[in-house]
């Protein structure tokens, strides 16, 4: 349970770096071009570094889920050998004529 924990924590500290880059397009577009760049590149940061936890965390639900509902797969057949052309096998053949 904890690993859903981690994904919805996640889920959420995205839509907050979300939410900081549009604060700082707003303040940079009206109030201070500076200061919004500021948090701009901060919500750029902790978006990239929530995604990178997020891909992770999704990864680890994703594979705990494929665990539990795909049956083992069933071992392969081996495939027949495709017969072989000899040449000397035909020389000896007395159908053959050269």
């Amino acid at each position: 349970m904890a690993r859903a924990e981690t994904y919805d924590g996640a889920k959420l500290r995205f839509v907050g770096a979300c939410a900081a880059i549009a604060g700082g397009l707003a303040i940079a577009g009206s109030l201070d071009r500076t200061t919004g760049g500021v948090i701009v590149l901060c919500g750029w940061i902790a978006g990239v570094a929530t995604l990178h936890r997020l891909g992770r965390a999704g990864s680890d639900r994703t594979s705990d889920r494929a665990k539990k509902s795909v049956a083992p797969a069933p071992e392969a057949e081996a495939e027949p050998e495709p017969p072989r052309s000899d040449v000397r096998a035909k020389d000896d053949d007395a159908d053959v004529g050269a």
